[in-house]
C-alpha cells in the first residue's frame, strides 16, 4: 500500500482517518472537514452548539443566545417574555400600572409588589368609589362619602377605613374634587384604590 498523504498532513492516508483534511486525522466530534472549535469554551464544539459564543447555553431557548431563560416566577415562561416575572398568577397585568386588588395576594399590576406592599393600594381596604365594598359605585357609597365631607381625618360618623375611602384623590380631606371623581366613578363597576382615582 503506498503512504500516500492527500491532505499533505504528514499523515499517510492509511492513517488518516480524514484524507482530504488537512487539520485532522480523525473525524472528532465534528467530522472531517469540520474543525471541532469550541469558541465560548463549554465543552461543545461549536458544530454541535446553538450558541457558540455564549457560555452558558448550547440552545437559544426561549431568550436568545446571551440572554438567560430565567423564570423567577415558575411559571413555565421565562423572564424575557413574561410581563409578570415575579407574579406567577399572572402572563400580564390585569390591569397595568394598577393594583387592582389589595388583598388577593397576588401582584395584579406585575411590579413586584402585592397587595398591601404595593403603593397603588396605600393601606386602602376599597376600590375608587366603592365605599361599602359591593363592588359597584352607587348610592350606598354616596351616602358615605357625605357623611365624610368635610373631614381631614376620620369622625364619630367617619370611619377611618371609611375616610380612606372618601379621600379620592388622596389630599387628606374629603372635599368637593372627591364628589368631583366619584360623579366620573358613579354607576361603574368599582377599579383601583385611593388616592389614584382621579
Amino acid at each position: 500500500m503506498p503512504d500516500t498523504d492527500t491532505d499533505g498532513d504528514q499523515t499517510p492516508d492509511c492513517n488518516d482517518g480524514c484524507p482530504n483534511d488537512p487539520d485532522k486525522i480523525d473525524p472528532g466530534i465534528c467530522g472531517c472537514g469540520v474543525p471541532d472549535t469550541d469558541t465560548d469554551g463549554d465543552q461543545t464544539p461549536d458544530c454541535n452548539d446553538g450558541c457558540p459564543n455564549d457560555p452558558d447555553k448550547i440552545g437559544p431557548g426561549q431568550c436568545g443566545c446571551g440572554v438567560p431563560d430565567t423564570d423567577s416566577d415558575s411559571d413555565g415562561i421565562a423572564d424575557c417574555s413574561d410581563q409578570c416575572p415575579y407574579e406567577p398568577a399572572l402572563a400580564a397585568p390585569s390591569e397595568p400600572g394598577l393594583e387592582v386588588a389589595c388583598s388577593d395576594g397576588v401582584d395584579n399590576d406585575c411590579d413586584g409588589m402585592t397587595d398591601q406592599a404595593d403603593p397603588d393600594c396605600a393601606g386602602s381596604v376599597c376600590k375608587c368609589g366603592d365605599l361599602d365594598g359591593d363592588e359597584s359605585v352607587d348610592l350606598g357609597d354616596f351616602a358615605t362619602l357625605a357623611t365624610c365631607y368635610g373631614l381631614n381625618g376620620p369622625g364619630a360618623d367617619c370611619s377611618a377605613d371609611e375616610f380612606a375611602c372618601s379621600d379620592l384623590d388622596g389630599t387628606g380631606v374629603v372635599e368637593l374634587g372627591d364628589f368631583a371623581t366619584f360623579a366620573v366613578l358613579f354607576g361603574q363597576p368599582a377599579s383601583g384604590f385611593p388616592p389614584n382615582c382621579g
